[in-house]
C-alpha cells in the first residue's frame, strides 16, 4: 500500500518550515539577537516572530518553549501568518502551553486563509483525521489542493494520496500519480516513494521497474524507510533487477534500523528462511516481534506461529493466542485460520470446534485455501447420522 503521511506536527521540522528567513544560508543573514530583542519589545511583529524563533531553537539564547510561545502569540495577534502557524503547532502538541487542539485549529485557519502554504496542509490534516474539529474529507482535500496548486510538495503528495484512496474524491490513479510526480519532482521523499510505488504496480501506469528503481533511490537516499523496504522486495522478487537475496537482506535491515515494521517483518522472515543469510531463529523472532508490537498484522500472525512452534522462544500456547487473536480481529487470514487451529486442537484454549469453525470460516471467506478444507471437514463431522429405517 502506498504510505501514508503521518498525521502531527514535528516540533523542528514545521518550525523550520515555517519561516521563510531561515531558509536563508545562515544566522548570520538574520537580524542580530539585540535587533530582533529591541524589534520585539517595540511591538515589530517580524522582530517578535524572529525572537520566538531563537527561543523555539536555543540560538543565542537559552532554549524555552514556553518563553517561544509567547512571542508567537503577540505576532499571531498582530496577523503574522508564520507566527499564527507556530501557535498553532504548539497548541496541538502542547509545547509551550498546554495542548488545545480546538484552538489549534482556529490559528491554523487564520495562517491557511493568508496563503501560508504549510498551515493549508496541517489544516488539511486536522480536518482529514478529524483534529480539533470535526472529521470533514471534503474540507481537507480543499485545503490540499490550495497548497498544491500553490505549488506545495506536501501538499501535492496529499493531494495525490486522496485519489490515490478515493477520499473525497473519485478514485483516479492517473491523477494520483500526476500529485505524486509534482511532489518528487520537488524532492519530496513521500512523493517519490509514492511514485515508485505505482511504477512498481503498474497504477495508472504500465509497470516500469527502472522508474520504480530510480525514484525509490531518490527517496531512499532522503532516509525514507519505506522506499528501503521497497527496493529490497524488487531485490528479492527480482523485480526489474537480477535476484539477489544478499541485496535484499541489505535493504531489509536498512529499512528495520529505521523503525518501519515492514522492514522488520521481511528481515526477521529472511532469518527465519536462512534466504540471503545464515539461518537464525532468535533474530527471526526478536525481528518479527519488533514489527508485531507496532500493529504489523501478518507479523503479529507470524509471531502467533512463532510461539505455537517454539521457532527462537519457549512454546507458549497462551502468548500464541494472545498475538493470533489480535491479527485475527484485524483480519488477517492466516491468524484467523490459526486462530481456528488453536481452538480445534484446544492449544491454550479449551477445546472449542464451534470457536474453530467461526474463525476458519472468516479466512474462507478471504480465500484461505487451507481454512476451506478445514470448515467442509468440520461441518461434515456435524451433520446427523441418516435415521434408520
Amino acid at each position: 500500500m502506498v504510505s501514508r503521511l503521518a498525521l502531527g506536527f514535528v516540533t523542528l521540522s514545521w518550525l523550520l518550515a515555517a519561516s521563510p528567513a531561515l531558509a536563508k544560508a545562515s544566522w548570520d543573514d538574520l537580524p542580530t539577537l539585540q535587533e530582533a530583542q529591541a524589534g520585539a519589545q517595540a511591538g515589530d511583529k517580524t522582530m517578535q516572530f524572529e525572537l520566538a524563533l531563537r527561543l523555539y531553537l536555543g540560538v543565542e539564547v537559552p532554549q524555552d518553549s514556553a518563553a517561544a510561545y509567547g512571542w508567537f502569540m503577540k505576532a499571531a495577534v498582530q496577523g503574522h501568518a508564520g507566527a499564527q502557524y507556530n501557535v498553532g503547532g504548539m497548541l496541538q502538541i502542547g509545547e509551550g502551553v498546554p495542548a488545545d487542539e480546538k484552538a489549534a485549529v482556529g490559528w491554523l485557519h487564520k495562517a491557511a486563509e493568508q496563503g501560508h502554504l504549510p498551515a493549508q496542509v496541517q489544516l488539511g490534516r486536522a480536518y482529514d483525521e478529524g483534529v480539533g474539529v470535526a472529521k470533514d474529507v471534503a474540507s481537507a482535500v480543499r485545503w490540499y489542493r490550495r497548497a498544491a496548486e500553490a505549488g506545495d510538495d506536501q501538499g501535492q503528495n496529499q493531494l495525490g494520496l486522496k485519489y490515490y484512496f478515493g477520499e473525497g474524491v473519485a478514485l483516479d490513479f492517473p491523477t494520483a500519480m500526476a500529485w505524486f510526480r509534482r511532489a518528487a519532482e520537488q524532492d519530496n521523499a513521500q512523493g517519490q516513494l509514492n511514485l515508485g510505488v505505482m511504477y512498481r504496480r503498474g497504477e495508472g501506469v504500465e509497470v516500469d521497474y527502472d522508474a520504480a528503481n530510480r525514484w525509490l533511490r531518490l527517496a531512499a537516499a532522503q532516509d525514507e524507510p519505506s522506499a528501503m523496504n521497497q527496493i529490497g522486495l524488487m531485490y528479492d522478487q527480482a523485480e526489474g533487477v537480477t535476484e539477489d537475496d544478499e541485496e535484499a537482506v541489505k535493504w531489509y535491515r536498512q529499512a528495520a534500523e529505521n523503525s518501519l515494521a515492514a522492514g522488520q517483518y521481511n528481515l526477521g522472515l529472511m532469518y527465519r528462511d536462512g534466504t540471503g543469510i545464515d539461518r537464525d531463529a532468535r533474530q527471526a523472532f526478536q525481528y518479527v516481534t519488533l514489527a508485531a508490537e507496532q500493529g504489523h498484522l501478518e507479523a503479529q500472525s507470524t509471531l502467533g506461529e512463532f510461539y505455537t512452534s517454539g521457532t527462537g522462544t519457549a512454546q507458549d500456547y497462551q502468548l500464541a493466542h494472545t498475538w493470533l487473536k489480535k491479527a485475527a480481529d484485524g483480519q488477517e487470514p492466516e491468524a484467523q485460520y490459526r486462530l481456528g487451529r488453536l481452538y480445534l486442537n484446544g492449544f491454550g484454549v479449551a477445546k472449542d470446534e464451534l470457536q474453530a469453525l467461526a474463525w476458519m470460516k472468516k479466512a474462507e471467506a478471504q480465500g484461505h485455501a487451507a481454512a476451506h478444507a478445514v470448515v467442509q471437514q468440520l461441518e461434515k463431522s456435524a451433520k446427523p447420522a441418516p435415521a434408520k429405517k
